[in-house]
Order: C-alpha cells, then structure tokens, then sequence
C-alpha cells in the first residue's frame, strides 16, 4: 500500500475519507493540524508572542516524511489541509497517493449551507460564529476553484464535494480501492 496525503479545503469531506480509509484499512494517521496546534501552544507558554505558522506546517511535513521513512513497513495518510500547491507537488513526486478535496462550483452561500449541513458537535466548525463561517465559506471557494485549476494542470487527483457530497465520497473510495489493491 502507498502512503496517503489528503489536502484541501476546510468542511470538504476529507475527514469523513479518511474514516473510510480507516474502516478497512490500516493506516496511521498523521494530524497536521494537531501538530501546528501544539506547536502554537508551546510557544504561548514560553512566552513568544510572535508564533510563525509555517514552522509548524514544516514541522508536520516532517514529522510526516520522518514516520514514513523510519517505519517503512507501516502506510501513513498526512492529513493536511493547509497545504500549499508546492507541496502538493513534492508529495506527488514521491509517488504517493495525493487526493485534494474542494467545492469549487458552490456559491459562497451555497458552501456556507453545506458546512452546516454537515456539522456535527465533533466538528470545530459546529461551535464557530456565523459570520466566522461565511468568511471561511468565501475563502474556501476561491481556493477550490484555485486547487481544481492547479491539480487539473498537474493531474493530480482533485475531488469535487460540490454537490451529491456521499455519492462523490463513495466513488472516490472506490477509485482508491482500485488504487491500493493494484499496489499490494
């Protein structure tokens, strides 16, 4: 099986992927956002008040390529959804798995209602103000459209969660499956 490196948007489904994965699979799961939280709190209590974020994302992308090189038996997914295209393409190069997850034909108010369509209270989004969420529904649009142009020159695997977000989520699982049974 290959290692696994899923990016995109924020509320676009690869959470719920990955729990797909993990329901039949065996992968480790490497958080980034975990990593840069952790990061961040590290620093607060040592007092820094200047707290660079990309340290924190370098410092998950290896931590990710350290666990992936140092148990080369065990198959990791990097769940890692502030990943810039740059890096996409790197991980893409090293032959692993590269799935970006977006909604780019979704208006604003379109990926507004989706977010909450699918929030849960395990969800960090379910707790965020409104308007919080509206921002982050602008942002997130522009940004898939942007990924979907980018992936598509590059092709590199880019999911749409615009619409029939389950029916997309169950097709793509079984692109992978073909995928990793091919490799075992």
């Amino acid at each position: 099986m290959k290692n696994i490196v899923i990016t995109g948007v924020p509320r676009s489904g690869k959470s719920t992927f990955i729990k797909m994965i993990l329901n039949k699979y065996n992968y480790n799961v490497v958080l980034s956002e975990t990593i840069t939280s952790a990061y961040a709190d590290m620093c607060m209590r040592e007092g820094i008040n200047t707290i660079d974020l990309s340290v924190a994302k370098n410092m998950a992308i290896d931590i990710f390529n350290k666990s992936v090189s140092f148990e080369p038996r065990l198959r990791f997914i990097f769940d890692a959804p502030d990943l810039n295209f740059q890096r996409i393409m790197e991980f893409s190069k090293k032959n692993y798995i590269v799935i970006v997850f977006g909604y780019p034909k979704l208006t604003y108010d379109q990926a507004f209602n989706n977010i909450r369509k699918y929030d849960t209270k395990e969800d960090w989004s379910y707790y965020e103000k409104d308007w919080k969420i509206r921002n982050l529904s602008i942002s997130s649009v522009e940004d898939s459209k942007r990924l979907e142009k980018q992936c598509k020159k590059a092709n590199i695997k880019f999911i749409d969660t615009s619409y029939d977000r389950e029916d997309v989520l169950s097709s793509t699982f079984e692109w992978f499956e073909k995928i990793v049974n091919s490799n075992f």
